[in-house]
């Protein structure tokens, strides 16, 4: 295991994230992709296939935390904006619902025939007919520092294929990766500590609720957890 900084370049514009990315997170993404055939012949919950990842751990008060910072922007040279539109075709979603492959609303379980939770409303919901827009950024460096082995860290992350884009929207191609740089650096001994963490390390640590290993996106794993103010 080594200290290593991790630079993506970037082409064209981003969508800045709500929540940090983590190295680990992006790792453990490629893991899983990669290892998801073994599901066919060893049923399992699919969170099991990244358990161990490339990269060191660090422990303390009973708990654990991967030694990989969040990614964060070297600079931000433009901000701009998108905007979209989101037609419905009333008439095929109505035969969609009909069919059963849509069903509308909260209610859980079968709908009564003449509910009004099977309507179509294109004015509130997820059926509405709407102009929206979301922000862009152009951010031609993100930066982030990790703990672990060099070759199968640069395997995951470059070699494998599978990280193309970083952030939100990327099937519309925004954080588009051009070249991922991984280097030595024993500066990342201390800046993987730039994360969510399950205990306070620095100065700079703030208390919040959140989840603290992969998967992020599980909000059963929430907890307490500390994150530098400046992230």
């Amino acid at each position: 295991m080594e200290p290593l900084k991790v630079t993506f370049k970037l082409g064209g514009m981003m969508v800045m994230p709500s929540n940090p990315i983590h190295l680990d997170a992006l790792i453990a993404y490629a893991v899983t992709q990669e290892r998801l055939p073994e599901l066919e012949f060893d049923p399992q919950p699919i969170s099991s296939l990244a358990e161990e990842l490339p990269i060191e751990k660090y422990e303390q008060d009973g708990d654990w935390c991967w030694k990989a910072s969040a990614i964060t922007p070297n600079n931000v040279f433009e901000r701009s904006s998108r905007h979209y539109t989101q037609r419905i075709d009333e008439d095929a979603y109505a035969e969609a619902a009909k069919g059963g492959f849509i069903q509308s609303g909260r209610k859980r379980g079968e709908l009564e025939r003449m509910s009004h939770a099977i309507k179509i409303d294109t004015l509130r919901g997820s059926q509405r007919n709407l102009l929206g827009f979301y922000r862009t950024a152009r951010v031609d460096e993100l930066v982030g520092y990790i703990v672990g082995d060099k070759d199968q860290i640069s395997y995951y992350l470059k070699e494998s294929g599978l990280i193309t884009h970083i952030g939100p929207r990327r099937r519309q191609g925004h954080g588009k990766i051009v070249d991922v740089i991984i280097e030595s650096d024993q500066m990342a001994l201390e800046k993987w500590m730039l994360r969510v963490k399950p205990f306070k390390l620095l100065d700079a640590d703030v208390e919040v609720f959140a989840t603290t290993k992969p998967p992020y996106f599980d909000k059963t794993l929430m907890q307490t957890a500390f994150i530098p103010d400046f992230i």
